[in-house]
């Protein structure tokens, strides 16, 4: 027979590996989505600007490009405005 703790890390191990695994679909669902989007979206924008439009696998790094370089900036900004050390310009 198990002992509890060993039955209690068990349990804990498992949630906190299905809420990882939750997390990664879940992310990298909306990771394709937004990058479905991209293509689409830069599709219809190069009909109309006249240059050329671009596929899925450009729109993926386009996309990741866009997480690393904004993503960081929106974290920036959110956390200031929370602190409430927000400089007025």
């Amino acid at each position: 027979m198990q002992s509890r703790a060993q039955t209690a890390w068990d349990v804990i191990a498992w949630d906190v590996i299905g809420t990882v695994l939750f997390r990664v679909l879940l992310f990298g669902g909306f990771y394709a989505f937004a990058s479905w989007c991209c293509m689409v979206f830069w599709g219809i924008v190069a009909s109309r600007a006249g240059v050329t439009a671009i596929g899925y696998d450009t729109a993926l790094i386009a996309t990741l490009g866009l997480w690393l370089t904004v993503g960081p900036a929106v974290w920036l900004v959110a956390y200031r405005v929370k602190r409430g050390s927000v400089i007025d310009f």
